[in-house]
This record gives C-alpha cells, structure tokens and sequence, in this order.
C-alpha cells in the first residue's frame, strides 16, 4: 500500500482540526470566550537515567511498542479536541509505524453523569517517528533501531466516555472519579471496553494535585500488527500536577499497561516485561479540573 507524505497528512489533520473548530466556534465561543483549556505533552516508555545504569539494568521500560507519544488537546466550550501521534516499533516480529490519531468530542451533562460521544481518524504510516526516536537515541549514546515500515491504513473512530465525579474525604478532602469508555475502530487498532476508578486530591491551596487511575482493558477484537503486544488486564497510573505560574500546570505521571513480546534494547541488562510503563510530561493551561483519564489514550 502507498505511504501517504506526512506533510500532505499535517495539512489535512489541520484543515480537519480547523472545520471541528469552527463547527464548534459559535456556541462554545458564546459560553466561555475562547479555548477554555489546552494540554501539551509527551509520553515515553523508557527510562535510564544514565547510559551507564540501563547497562546494569536500573531501567524502566524496554523501548519497544508504543516507545513516544505527543499529543495536543484542547477544549473550548462542550467540545474537545485531541491531536496524538503515536510511534510503535517491534524489535522482536521487526517492523515500525507510526499513528496520527484527530478527534473531536463534545460534552453533555445528564444529572451528575459527564457524557462524551467521540469521533475521529487514525492514520497508519510513516511519519518521522524513526528520526525523533533514533535523534534522542543519539543525545543519549544508544543504538539507533532501524526497522521496515509497515503498510500504511487508514480507520474511523467512534466511541463513548461516560463518568461521574463526586467529592470525598475518605482519605483526605478529594474527589472520586468513575468512567466508562468504549472505543470502536473499523481497522487499523482494536476496539475495547475499559471500566476505570480515580482518585484525586490537591494540597497547598490547589497549587499541588496527587492522582491516581486504576482501570481494566477489555479488547473486543484483535488487529495484526497491535494485538500482538497487548493482552486484556488491569492498569493503573499515579500523576502530579503543579502550579508553575498562575494558570499554568506541569504534570508528571507514569502509568502501567498490560502488554507482552516487548523486547529490550541490546544494550540493556534482559527483563521480561509484562507490563509497558508510559512516563507523562504535560505542559497545560487551566486545567486545574482535569483528570488522568482525560491525558490517557492509548
């Protein structure tokens, strides 16, 4: 199948990010002025600190399957956006692509329950993800990984989120969150269900936020080339959020999914990971209100 040019896809996914804006522009703009908030970060499956410590294996991480993410979302009024690119590469079946993934989603409210139907598309292909990643990989001192692209594809996305938040003070004053997600796709990545409980407290007057996500994924399909490295189970993830200059917030989280054939990088002392940690950097502004589950897609 042809791979499709990544400049033609970034000037249709902002075209495309353009039209949902302003279907979207005339109520939104009307209740709250503008974005209401936005959320800039990436995520990254692997962690050494030093070259030194990889090799004697005080890692985090194999750097295999979904190894970085970036993502761009932002919310104006009802309506939420959301830009990811995803890089995935296979050191043991040996091959690459990468995902860009746009949608758009709009929030009703039914009694305490916050429901969020979602629409969009993932592209399969080739999208610079080998250069970003073998470009870090020479800042750090380690192997490049070189592996063939994948067929390029093309799926539609439709799902649902549903959840309901309500203050506690079971621990300490905070708030609980329960949501449901279902997420179906024609292709390209498989469609799952994935039930999830959180929990969220703030100290020093708003200006720190602790969070923590436990969910289970329940796949409803499988896609080659995907559901090789990934098997139904729990997850579970813990964030920080600071307030770093007025409405502006830094977050850092790491979470665990389920997953399985990750293999390490060959410098790295052997583990048998059964578990793809994904370590979160998130540059935001106002969303002092947000959760895990809304940074979470993958």
């Amino acid at each position: 199948m042809k791979i499709i040019k990544t400049k033609s896809v970034l000037r249709g996914l902002s075209y495309l990010l353009i039209c949902f804006y302003l279907l979207a522009s005339d109520s939104a703009m009307a209740e709250r002025g503008s974005f209401s908030n936005f959320a800039l970060g990436i995520i990254n499956d692997n962690y050494t600190g030093t070259r030194e410590m990889g090799i004697d294996g005080y890692y985090i991480g194999p750097d295999d399957f979904l190894t970085v993410s970036y993502f761009l979302r932002a919310n104006t009024g009802h309506w939420r956006f959301a830009l990811v690119d995803n890089t995935l590469t296979s050191r043991k079946f040996r091959f690459r692509y990468d995902l860009i993934q746009v949608s758009a989603a709009r929030s009703y409210m039914y009694r305490n329950i916050d429901l969020q139907p979602r629409f969009g598309i993932v592209l399969k292909g080739q999208y610079g993800g080998e250069s970003i990643q073998n470009w870090f990989h020479r800042v750090r001192d380690l192997p490049e990984v070189f592996l063939p692209y994948s067929d390029s594809g093309l799926a539609v996305i439709f799902a649902g989120l549903g959840s309901s938040r309500r203050e506690t003070v079971c621990i300490r004053p905070g708030s609980i969150t329960a949501a449901l997600e279902l997420r179906l796709l024609t292709g390209v990545l498989p469609s799952r269900l994935t039930p999830m409980l959180g929990y969220q407290t703030a100290f020093w007057n708003q200006r720190v936020q602790l969070e923590s996500l436990v969910g289970c994924r329940v796949y409803l399909n499988e896609v080659d080339q995907f559901s090789e490295f990934i098997r139904p189970g729990i997850f579970f993830g813990f964030n920080l959020k600071t307030r770093i200059y007025k409405d502006f917030y830094f977050d850092y989280g790491l979470s665990f999914f389920p997953a399985q054939n990750l293999q390490n990088d060959p410098l790295y002392m052997d583990k048998r990971h059964t578990y793809l940690p994904q370590i979160s950097m998130v540059l935001s502004w106002n969303t002092s209100n947000s959760k895990l589950v809304d940074l979470l897609d993958y």
